[in-house]
């Protein structure tokens, strides 16, 4: 019996004794053996032979269906755990059983710490109530086909991490009753892609109706505090002036604070971010030695940064703030952004720049138009004046006209003062702004008169105006000084090349107005001196005529006088007279 199981474990084996015993009989059945049969009745074999022949017909189907269960079930793991998709499998009340490798990555327990256990041990502590009671009623309900059998929900990793997933149930019944599988997806990414679209949309929307520049970076700013439930959002721009970065505008507490900080050349992470063209994150920017000024972050030490690239051109950098982490996936979205912020700010820059040049243009057209129509210098330079200080967006501005006998720099005209005391000015060449201005045939400025009140020789004059800044071109014509075109504002004014060569044009413009103006008014004066010359000619020679005979002495001054009566009553003017 032994050898014949060790080799041939199919085949019924059946003892056939005479004097096999009860206890033999019973050990031989447990060892294996099919029947046994006792010599003395041997009318029972045959019915045993048959009897053992089926029994081993049915150990082999069953063989057969366990090795083909067994084949449909490595194939049905095998495919299982090739899925992108978490495959659970419960009974109905929700005690896993089975999960495949994709589940097992997704949620991270082990098989010995998730079977066995109910379903909704995946799920967030704040959340399993409700959704106990949803698969509860999918449990119940399954057979009902209007049931919806998917639902989005959130997970819980083993580290206490959620994530969104979607959950399809199905069943399938046996024997022992209803199971069910539940596919799981994390849908991490498909919600962030929905999170970029909605933001993205809500952007375009909210920049829709921006018309200015001001208008669209105030609409950016506030859309990432709000989609980012962030502290602060700031914008720094590459300052043309002092040169670094300079954080224009900001939101949130921590924006706030940062707005205004110019950071200089070659310091901290905007510049870089500009350079590289290349995002940030770091979710300890707080000890970060190459953030400038870490400590206005406050609490919110979570920062990222991206790069405003239009045309293939960094323009700016945009930034975000807060208490929490900030993912990838976040500065994924925020560079999304910038993206359409950097287009809608490139437009609108060149929209306003062209803008301001027509206006430009017209101011300069305006100008031609005053010294073409008008000698009146007074006229010209009340013209002028409003073109500046509108143009320009100062306060105030004033023209010094040059003494050629004094050498000084007198008061000629000015707008925008509250006192009158700019009328007293007497600058001598070389003497303050004004008159190095004159002297050096340079623009001169003064962004501080606060801390420059030494150097500025009309303090006193100005002493209630409250003007910070100061700026001052000579009036050049013909490679002559004509004069100064000066402005004051009550700001400290940050100006880029552009108005600087724009503040000259008009100084030009200005020394030719002068320069016409003036030779109008030598020629005009000449005129009348030559006119007076040539009456005084004409009288000279009638007395002369006169005191060759006594007796017609006065008599050309007679016919004259006769003459123009004469005329006078032809009806005929002064002019034709």
């Amino acid at each position: 019996l032994h050898y014949i199981r060790e080799r041939y474990s199919d085949i019924p084996f059946i003892f056939i004794s005479g004097t096999m015993g009860e206890d033999a009989a019973i050990q031989a059945l447990t060892e294996g053996a099919t029947d046994y049969v006792l010599k003395q009745k041997l009318s029972r074999l045959a019915p045993a032979v048959l009897r053992a022949l089926r029994d081993a017909e049915n150990r082999a189907e069953r063989r057969r269906a366990e090795e083909t269960l067994r084949e449909s079930e490595e194939r049905f793991r095998a495919v299982a755990n090739s899925a992108n998709d978490g495959i659970i499998s419960t009974n109905s009340q929700g005690i896993m059983f089975y999960w495949n490798k994709t589940a097992h990555a997704m949620f991270g327990y082990t098989d010995d710490e998730i079977l066995g256990q109910s379903l909704i041990m995946l799920m967030p502590e704040r959340y399993q109530e409700k959704y106990q009671d949803v698969l509860k009623h999918w449990f119940t309900n399954y057979e009902n086909r209007q049931l919806s059998k998917t639902v989005e929900a959130v997970g819980r990793r083993k580290d206490g991490s959620e994530f969104p997933i979607e959950l399809s149930v199905g069943s399938w019944n046996t024997r022992e009753g209803t199971f069910f599988t539940g596919i799981v997806r994390d849908i991490t990414e498909r919600k962030h892609h929905e999170l970029e679209r909605e933001a993205i949309i809500s952007v375009s929307k909210a920049l829709r109706q921006a018309t200015t520049r001001t208008e669209i970076l105030t609409v950016i700013l506030d859309q990432l505090v709000e989609l980012f439930e962030a502290d602060g959002s700031m914008l720094g721009l590459p300052n043309q002036i002092v040169g670094g970065i300079t954080v224009e505008m900001g939101r949130g507490v921590v924006g706030e604070r940062f707005t205004g900080l110019n950071i200089p050349q070659g310091e901290g992470v905007s510049g870089w971010v500009i350079s590289n063209k290349k995002p940030y994150l770091n979710n300890n920017a707080d000890i970060d030695s190459l953030f400038y000024h870490s400590d206005l972050l406050g609490d919110s030490h979570c920062v990222a940064s991206v790069p405003l690239i239009a045309q293939e051109r960094a323009i700016g950098v945009l930034w975000i703030a807060r208490k929490n982490d900030i993912t990838e996936q976040d500065a994924r979205l925020l560079n999304a952004i910038a993206d359409i912020a950097a287009n809608a700010i490139h437009r609108v820059t060149l929209y306003e720049r062209t803008e301001q040049q027509l206006h430009h243009l017209i101011a300069l057209h305006q100008i031609d138009i005053a010294i073409s129509t008008n000698f009146d210098i007074s006229v010209i330079l009340n013209v002028i004046l409003n073109n500046v200080r509108d143009e320009l967006e100062v306060d105030a501005a004033s023209i010094l006209l040059l003494d050629p006998v004094t050498h000084t720099l007198d008061y000629a005209a000015g707008i925008g003062y509250r006192a009158r005391g700019i009328e007293q000015s007497h600058v001598k060449l070389g003497d303050g702004y004004a008159g190095t201005a004159a002297l050096e045939y340079r623009t001169v400025s003064c962004p501080d008169l606060r801390v420059a009140r030494g150097t500025f020789s009309r303090s006193s004059l100005l002493a209630d105006e409250g003007f910070v800044s100061h700026y001052a071109t000579p009036l050049l014509a013909k490679g002559q000084v004509k004069g100064v075109l000066e402005i004051f504002h009550r700001k400290t004014l940050e100006l880029e090349s552009e108005w600087i060569s724009y503040f000259e044009t008009l100084a030009t413009q200005s020394a030719i107005a002068i320069e016409s103006a003036s030779l109008f008014e030598n020629l005009q004066r000449s005129n009348i001196e030559l006119t007076l010359a040539y009456d005084a000619t004409i009288e000279g020679w009638s007395r002369a005529l006169d005191l060759r005979d006594r007796e017609t002495e006065g008599h050309t001054q007679r016919v004259t006088e006769m003459v123009l009566k004469l005329a006078e009553k032809m009806g005929m003017s002064d002019a034709k007279k």
